[in-house]
């Protein structure tokens, strides 16, 4: 059977079982899977990790990806060919996804011919999907994966969720670029990334879902991190003031007259300081991302 169809054709019944497969093995690449956290503190910590492998895998017409598990990676070679039996499929529908697990049986065999096109294209297009850049405001309307960046101006606190088995560590930010806020889920590793806010940051192959018509943006397990070089300034504050719309918020006068917000209770533990004026801060962009005592001779 072709791959292509044995992918994208609905099983008669849950019991059918597919044919063989002969294959060859395009590309292989490690792909380390963090499959258990230690969560202690408000913080996780990869506790167990597998080795595993990806490998792109045509039939000499269709190439698909498939995940090879740390105890049958080595069983396979990168340019070699294969017949495989006893594999099944996941998906609850197509395009469904190979599946190599205990009962299947991994023959080496003569080998396969595939086409230079296959061997380039589709190879670097599944390893390594398209991300392009895209503005916060247009994400709505983007298309598959996409890579966003802008600063970060909300960061919740880390919890812990199970989508599948496995707990596994979740934190919610809000980014901010030219006004514009949306909401991002960070997922496993990305989950764990040190951010701060005032933060500028990158965030690569982020996918978009829509729940109760309002956007909401996650991280993939292909999401890359990238923190910009860090552009905050030392400025001292001089004055704060109550604001009558938001109790949990206050706004403070710089020495240079410029005017932000801070969190009320971040700012509580140095109300005393103010009257010595000895309240010091730094400022990434119109967000202040550290707050301390400052030891300057008034």
């Amino acid at each position: 059977m072709a791959l292509k169809k044995l992918l994208w054709t609905q099983p008669d019944t849950p019991y059918c079982k597919p044919p063989p497969i002969h294959m060859c093995v395009l590309k292989l690449e490690d792909q380390p899977r963090v499959v258990a956290w230690d969560f202690q503190d408000n913080k996780a910590r990869a506790a167990t990790i597998k080795n595993n492998k990806v490998a792109v895998i045509s039939n000499g017409q269709s190439v698909t990806k498939v995940t090879l598990f740390e105890e049958f990676g080595t069983r396979f070679q990168e340019g070699r060919s294969y017949i495989l039996r006893g594999r099944s499929l996941r998906g609850q529908s197509p395009p469904f996804f190979l599946s190599i697990g205990r009962c299947c049986q991994i023959f080496r065999t003569s080998d396969l011919a595939a086409s230079e096109q296959l061997r380039t294209e589709s190879v670097e297009a599944l390893l390594h999907p398209s991300s392009p850049p895209t503005h916060l405001r247009d994400c709505r309307d983007a298309k598959g994966l996409m890579t966003i960046e802008g600063q970060v101006v909300e960061i919740s606190a880390l919890s812990q969720v199970r989508p599948g088995r496995d707990l596994v560590p979740l934190r919610r930010i809000t980014l901010e670029q030219d006004t514009v806020r949306i909401n991002l889920s960070l997922w496993r590793e990305a989950a764990v990334t040190d951010l701060n806010i005032g933060d500028h940051v990158k965030f690569s192959h982020v996918k978009a879902s829509t729940s109760d018509c309002r956007l909401q943006l996650q991280t993939t397990n292909c999401t890359e991190t990238e923190k910009a070089k860090d552009t905050s300034v030392t400025a001292h504050i001089i004055g704060v003031m109550e604001v009558d719309s938001n109790k949990e918020e206050l706004e403070v006068l710089l020495e240079t007259g410029e005017v932000l917000k801070i969190n009320e209770a971040s700012w509580q533990p140095f109300d005393g300081d103010l009257k010595k004026g000895k309240v010091e801060i730094q400022v990434n962009g119109k967000h202040i991302s550290h707050i301390q005592r400052s030891n300057r001779e008034i």
